[in-house]
Parts: C-alpha cells; structure tokens; sequence
C-alpha cells in the first residue's frame, strides 16, 4: 500500500521535501512507517521523542493502523507563524480557524512555557 507522508516545518529542512509517497506492508503501523523514514533521514531520529503524528488530519499514537492513500503528517511540537508562535492542540487540529493568533502558554514535554511576559510585535 502507498501513503502519503506530510513533512512540516524544520522536518522540511531535515529531509528536503514537504511531501513523499511511502510504500508500506497492508498492516503497517504508525511506528513501523516511522522506523522506515528514520533509516531514510537518519536526521529525523533527533525529533523522535517529540513529534506530533497524525492520519487523515487526526492525531494519533504510533501503534495507528495505517490504509491504502492514508495522509500522515508528521510534525515537530510547535508550529512558527508571522510574528507569533502558534501551537497545534489535538482539539484544534480540524478547525485552525478557532486557533488563538496570540497565545501565551505551551506544554512541551511536559514543561510549561509562559510567553505572557513577551509584548506582541
């Protein structure tokens, strides 16, 4: 089966593409798919603890089953935008419209990060 892999922000830089048809076994896995790209882009192997992971817009673990024309993006945990950081919250994801354009808390391996002190340009 043949999926489509998304790659976003510095991901783009690590493997020079945003986008890549991967051939994987009926069954493959998240996990499995991943294991593939890091042979591929050793680079990718340094984000392995903090990606973000998700098919057909949803996020998901890596023991997700994947499909036939399955989309799987692959994301590092904040997204840059204009001035301001933005992240991408699982509840989010499918509405970027309902998005704060400033906020002023993240959670990243388990730490918070407080931008409230930082004025808006």
């Amino acid at each position: 089966m043949t999926v489509r892999v998304l790659f976003f922000s510095v991901l783009k830089d690590i493997t020079s593409t945003d986008e890549v048809p991967v051939i994987c076994r009926e069954g493959s896995t998240m996990g499995a798919l991943l294991e593939t790209l890091f042979e591929r882009w050793p680079g990718l192997r340094a984000w392995d603890g903090s990606l973000l992971l998700a098919v057909d817009q949803s996020y998901v673990k890596r023991d997700a089953l994947l499909h036939e024309g399955a989309e799987v993006a692959i994301m590092p945990p904040v997204q840059g935008g204009g001035s301001f950081v933005q992240a991408f919250p699982a509840h989010s994801m499918r509405t970027p419209n309902t998005m704060s354009s400033t906020p002023k808390i993240f959670v990243r391996r388990s730490s918070l990060i407080d931008f409230s002190h930082v004025a808006p340009k």
